[in-house]
């Protein structure tokens, strides 16, 4: 199988021709300036540019398919596809994140520009103050962003193959874990190594109690909260109670549950 280049200025006309749409146009311009299946065209016989009518028959599938060979196992990774594993530059940066949680898990609680010095170097993005304590373990911590307030007790664990995204004030409690990786259904595939990262988004003022487990492809709303030992397969709405395997909406927060901890204090005071 043979590949042609194909100019700007005839992607720029087939486009035209085709009457593409904006988001299609664009996924087809990161192909086409490469790569074009030969066996569309083998009947012209011929090595030169391939005409603009004879390009239109090549469909975006089969040069993703064709890409395919042509990108590294990374690359599909951080694209969200399906790869297969022993990419030697993801395992060169799981090596760099394992250094790091090593250092962060080893150093004197009291020593806090030491601990705040590693986990700036491995965690991708953070915005305003955070506390994580140790031990503390990720997969990558190049894909994992915190909003201001974080906070993760003991234990914590994000297999952040894919982004991990927090929103302010979140809570985390003791031994919870954030799962990206995800194998194939495929029991071939399965075993010849092949998976998929799905991402993990956390809105804000989110509460997990402890030993929650979240899976990949899964969003939690603001202010909820995910009581202890609940696995999360499924997005969970905002304002909402939710607990279980697998997790499911219990009911609703209102106001009645600041209520309740304002009766419990009254109670504490008057039995003083």
């Amino acid at each position: 199988m043979r590949s042609f280049f194909i100019t700007p200025q005839w992607y720029e006309k087939s486009v035209s021709r085709w009457k593409r749409t904006e988001t299609e146009s664009a996924e087809i311009k990161n192909v086409y300036m490469r790569y074009v299946f030969v066996e569309d065209v083998i009947r012209y016989q011929t090595f030169r540019l391939i005409p603009v009518c004879i390009i239109k028959k090549v469909t975006v599938n089969r040069i993703k398919a064709f890409m395919d060979k042509t990108r590294s196992e990374r690359e599909k990774a951080l694209a969200g596809e399906v790869f297969r594993q022993g990419d030697p530059d993801l395992a060169n940066e799981r090596k760099r994140a394992k250094h790091l949680c090593y250092l962060f898990n080893q150093t004197d609680p009291d020593d806090e520009p030491g601990q705040k010095k590693i986990l700036t170097e491995l965690i991708g993005r953070t915005s305003g103050e955070y506390c994580i304590t140790a031990p503390f373990y990720c997969d990558y911590g190049t894909y994992i962003s915190l909003g201001s307030r974080f906070f993760a007790n003991y234990n914590c664990k994000i297999l952040d193959g894919a982004p991990v995204e927090f929103g302010d004030d979140v809570r985390i409690g003791p031994d919870c874990t954030f799962v990206t990786p995800s194998h194939v259904p495929d029991p071939q595939m399965r075993k010849e190594g092949y998976e998929v990262f799905l991402p993990i988004r956390v809105g804000n003022n989110v509460w997990f109690g402890a030993g929650v487990t979240v899976l990949g492809n899964v969003s939690i709303g603001d202010d909820s909260i995910i009581a202890a030992g609940s696995v999360v397969t499924r997005d969970i709405p905002s304002g909402v109670f939710a607990a279980g395997i697998p997790c499911r909406v219990i009911r609703n927060l209102d106001k009645t549950d600041r209520l309740k901890y304002t009766a419990a204090d009254s109670y504490s005071k008057m039995n003083k």
